[in-house]
């Protein structure tokens, strides 16, 4: 646990490999309630919408519906909540033409699993340097000279504050500290 937040579980989270839209969301239907839409399938659609009205704003209804449509079929290999968050990134980007978008949003979707991994990556480094602490092990480049009082003096009163909660310092040095700056 760090700050309340179970890194073990988060880590295992995304360790998972994240299933395509096509599996959680067959045909963008809910597993839940096969009645209705998927939720990232509808979201996924409202996010072409607007990339469709930004490339044609003049078009009709039904081709909006069309290509929307075509493009979740096409997009339904991705995970749902990474083609979401890539369509985003697409739709902030300038694009000209309805046919660059389907590669606009595979481009944009690998860096969001790249970042995916790197966070993956990171979460566990957290989770071993948290554990490692926590048996009384050194950690790798932990070597944190204790604060001099100039240094102490030099912190604004909320660094200070913050020194002291996460227990970087004592209140016993700050009042050192700032005792000298006194005399």
């Amino acid at each position: 646990m760090a700050e309340g937040v179970d890194l073990v579980a988060l880590e295992a989270l995304y360790r998972q490999p994240p299933k395509p839209l096509r599996e959680t969301e067959p045909g963008g239907m809910s597993l839940r309630n096969p009645t209705m839409a998927g939720a990232l399938t509808a979201g996924l659609g409202d996010d072409l919408a607007m990339i469709w009205t930004k490339i044609a704003p003049t078009a009709s209804a039904e081709q909006a519906d069309a290509w929307i449509k075509t493009m979740q079929v096409a997009l339904d290999d991705l995970p749902g909540k990474v083609a979401r968050e890539a369509a985003q990134m697409v739709l902030r980007q300038p694009i000209r033409f309805a046919g660059d978008v389907d590669g606009a949003i595979r481009e944009a979707a690998r860096d969001v699993l790249a970042r995916r991994s790197r966070a993956r990556y990171r979460i566990r480094e957290l989770r071993e340097a948290i554990e490692a602490r926590q048996a009384g092990r050194a950690i790798e480049g932990d070597t944190v000279a204790p604060l001099s009082p100039e240094k102490i003096r030099a912190l604004t009163a909320e660094l200070r504050a913050v020194g002291l909660s996460i227990g970087a310092i004592t209140q016993d040095q700050v009042d050192a500290a700032l005792a000298l700056e006194a005399a």
